[in-house]
């Protein structure tokens, strides 16, 4: 009897060792002990990682002028990445502004004579005259005017040049076509090539009597970067009968302007202007299409104006200290460049700066 119960107790011990084993756990008996074998997990440790600086999150107390993005070859130097940023930047602080708009300027067309006395007046294939109004034949992509530097277009110290422009234009179809308009923002108004201006470009293109588009006119807004010709991607159609005179307004505040024909607003907001052109007078221009020229005057932008843009900002310019905590010369992505504004605490911008391969010269 007691020799069965040590065997039911030694069974019963053995049972209870391979239940503590665990399913899928190896259990091996040699020479009448049992070895538990227990399943283990091993690995590295992850940790993620710190994000790039383009997708760090960043914010400003106050809006800070915008930069556009650029690129540098592989190998160039935080140093001279830091070059090639302003070393000031201006800040943009909403204020009450109670001005009332006043005329700068305004022009009669008596003759040539008074009209290269005010303007910078472009007629290289002499194909203009001037008797109470312009009237351009057409055929010459080197016609165009400005009004010449004065304080409302070029003072010292500003940072922005802004007004508004009243103008009528009319198309003139004769036996060459191409577009018209106002120059804005203007300066080096040369007029020794189509683009002989550095400035932004309002274009004007209304298809003659011949053209299965009559009465459907294109705006457009380019731009000429030292003499380089560029369209901004602002392409429009309007409804206008051919050969009458178009009314514009255009009005032209800090880094954006509105533009309106006949009464019409063109643009449902305000458009870009490009960042190099900050002051700079207004004046006309043609690519090989007859105009006319009959009212042109400037005027000084008043409360009603700032409305429009969303309300007045005072400018103020500051210092600026740039950084970026993951920039590699040697690898070719996107990084962003912060600049914090030193004289004022939690107000900021940045950049994205792009490392490429080197491009060929």
């Amino acid at each position: 009897m007691k020799k069965t119960v040590a065997i039911l107790l030694v069974m019963c011990m053995a049972l209870a060792l391979a239940s503590c084993a665990g399913g899928g756990s190896d259990v091996t008996t040699a020479a009448g002990a049992t070895t538990v074998a227990a399943a283990t997990t091993t690995g590295p440790i992850r940790t993620k990682a710190p994000p790039s600086s383009v997708e760090i999150p960043w914010t400003s107390e106050f809006p800070v002028e915008k930069l556009d993005p650029f690129a540098v070859n592989v190998g160039t130097t935080y140093e001279e990445v830091i070059a090639q940023l302003p070393t000031k930047l201006y800040v943009e602080k909403k204020a009450e502004n109670n001005d009332v708009s006043k005329e700068l300027f305004s022009e009669s067309f008596l003759s040539d004579i008074s009209m290269k006395e005010a303007w910078d007046y472009c007629d290289v294939d002499e194909k203009s005259s001037v008797d109470g109004k312009i009237v351009f034949a057409g055929g010459s992509n080197r016609f165009m005017g400005a009004v010449k530097a004065s304080d409302w277009s070029s003072s010292e110290g500003m940072i922005f040049a802004n007004y508004a422009v009243k103008a009528t234009l009319t198309a003139v179809h004769g036996d060459v076509s191409g577009n018209f308009g106002l120059i804005f923002r203007a300066v080096d108004v040369k007029g020794d090539g189509p683009d002989g201006y550095h400035g932004m470009y309002i274009a004007i293109n209304e298809p003659g009597y011949d053209s299965e588009n009559v009465g459907k006119t294109t705006i457009g807004v380019g731009k000429s970067v030292h003499g380089k010709y560029a369209d901004c991607g602002k392409s429009t159609t309007i409804e206008h009968t051919t050969d009458t005179p178009y009314e514009i307004e255009l009005i032209v505040y800090n880094s954006r302007f509105l533009l309106y024909i006949d009464g019409q607003k063109i643009y449902d907001e305000p458009v870009d202007i490009d960042s190099s052109m900050r002051v700079g007078s207004a004046g006309f221009r043609s690519f090989n299409q007859g105009m006319e020229v009959s009212e042109f005057s400037v005027r000084s932008l008043g409360a009603e104006d700032y409305e429009k843009f969303g309300g007045y900002v005072e400018l103020t310019e500051h210092e600026v200290e740039w950084s970026c905590p993951d920039y590699n010369p040697e690898k070719k992505r996107r990084y962003a460049f912060f600049g914090k504004i030193k004289d004022m605490e939690g107000t900021m911008t940045s950049v994205v700066v792009t490392v490429e391969k080197q491009t060929k010269k």
